[in-house]
């Protein structure tokens, strides 16, 4: 499954929102998208498929200027996050954050089981919601 898929299932879920695709060949890592907020602020989003193996995934395809750019950006006080979506039937849904900004330097090095992400789930509306709870608290 390709990244393509996802790009899809994120605009037609964020679709309310301004969203903005980011195409810059000069400089490498930035994320996939911004989304603007009501309120004018930005959050960065980078979308990732997923594999599964052993009930873990790894997010290497996370490329170490990607995790540097969300954590200068977090680090900023900015709102940035990562989607994933499982290759698997039927497709889960996850987001990934980082409490602390340099956190996102480890990512792409880091096993992952669903229970340790920020959410997992078969149902892409609970990505919304939590979306939309963690654009007002940040």
């Amino acid at each position: 499954m390709k990244e393509t898929v996802l790009g899809q299932e994120f605009k037609a879920l964020f679709g309310m929102y301004p969203i903005h695709v980011m195409v810059n060949k000069t400089q490498g890592g930035w994320p996939d998208r911004l989304i603007q907020l009501p309120s004018s602020r930005i959050c960065f989003v980078e979308l990732k498929i997923i594999h599964f193996v052993s009930n873990t995934f790894s997010l290497t395809n996370f490329r170490a200027e990607q995790a540097a750019f969300m954590a200068k950006w977090q680090r900023h006080n900015g709102l940035c996050f990562l989607m994933v979506m499982s290759d698997g039937e039927p497709s889960h849904y996850g987001i990934v954050t980082c409490k602390k900004w340099d956190d996102w330097l480890k990512v792409p090095r880091t096993g992952w089981r669903p229970g340790e992400t920020t959410l997992f789930t078969k149902d892409k509306r609970d990505v919304l919601s939590w979306f939309e709870q963690y654009s007002i608290t940040g």
